[in-house]
């Protein structure tokens, strides 16, 4: 589950290599605005009805998903969530931020927090409809649980009272992942050590934002630690001609074994494991030093023999598999 919200990277890993395109990191701050506070009132718009001002933490933090003006004596600054949220242009497919976009947006809401007076509360502003809501509603929460240390449980509490949208990979899958599911993954992560609230900016634990960024980008590679230190993710390689590190066609970038073998050597890769058939030329692989294993998985839910297999070949790998 934990792999699920947190593909992350590990410090220490190879350079950025020249010939591919890199994701630039998100600006820091949001821009903010000056809001006065409107009276918690209803309203419905895009299937999503909310309260015009949803209370997160009392006179400190607050959810809306739109702008409105009214008298009240407390000011409220806007902080707007959408530059942190990415979603997928397939309608049947929606699924949590990575976690680039939630550590970004968790530091860059925690230094709005701290500059607000005393008597001005925060406002997050968050798109309309549910998804954009939903969005939020995981973002923030990512918040208390970091960096106020408040449990998923209580979390839920907080907002459980709104309407979301039910994460789904398909038009079959609905509600099959909750936001629940996603901040105990994230509080495990924290009792693992894998991620923590940054000493140095960028650096979250195990994970190195600006990495993490360039090797999940799909121009590098979609390249990803599911488990920091011990399970690495990547799309299967494709034959190219030699010298030919990647090709680029339908919209989508494909990369060769060799490219993959350079960067699995260089985090300590020792096993691959296919799961869905191998199609490509393995000697780069062996040529590294890499073992290479062939495991078969159904096209939906694993069956429990391939799962079993999967677990004893990681289990025996020496290093990262």
């Amino acid at each position: 589950m934990f792999a699920y919200l947190l593909p992350g990277t590990y410090r220490g890993q190879p350079p950025i290599r020249s010939e591919t395109c890199s994701k630039q990191p998100m600006a820091h701050m949001n821009p903010v605005h000056h809001l006065p506070c409107v009276q918690t009132k209803q309203m419905c718009h895009a299937k999503v009805c909310v309260p015009t001002i949803y209370t997160v933490l009392k006179s400190k933090l607050y959810l809306t998903q739109i702008s409105a003006n009214s008298n009240c004596s407390v000011e409220q600054r806007i902080f707007r969530v959408d530059p942190f949220q990415h979603f997928e242009s397939i309608s049947d497919v929606f699924g949590p931020e990575n976690i680039s976009d939630l550590c970004r947006f968790v530091e860059a809401l925690d230094s709005e927090i701290k500059s607000c007076c005393d008597n001005i509360g925060l406002l997050c502003l968050a798109g309309m409809g549910k998804k954009q809501l939903t969005s939020a509603v995981l973002l923030i929460g990512a918040y208390l649980l970091l960096m106020l240390k408040q449990t998923p449980e209580n979390i839920w509490d907080i907002f459980k009272r709104l309407s979301l949208e039910p994460y789904r990979e398909g038009s079959d899958s609905s509600g099959s992942l909750s936001l629940v599911d996603c901040w105990q993954a994230l509080a495990k992560g924290v009792e693992l050590k894998w991620i923590q609230p940054p000493f140095v900016p960028g650096i979250w634990g195990c994970i190195d934002i600006d990495e993490y960024d360039h090797y999940a980008s799909l121009c590098n590679g979609d390249l990803v630690q599911l488990v920091p230190g011990r399970l690495v993710s990547f799309p299967s390689p494709v034959e190219l001609p030699p010298g030919q590190s990647f090709r680029d066609a339908g919209g989508s970038r494909r990369f060769s074994a060799a490219y993959y073998a350079e960067i699995l050597c260089a985090l300590g890769v020792t096993d691959v494991v296919a799961l869905r058939g191998i199609d490509y030329d393995v000697a780069p692989f062996r040529a590294a030093g890499i073992a290479c294993h062939r495991v078969d998985v159904p096209a939906h839910l694993p069956a429990r023999a391939a799962a079993d297999e999967f677990l004893r070949l990681a289990a025996a790998a020496r290093g990262l598999v």
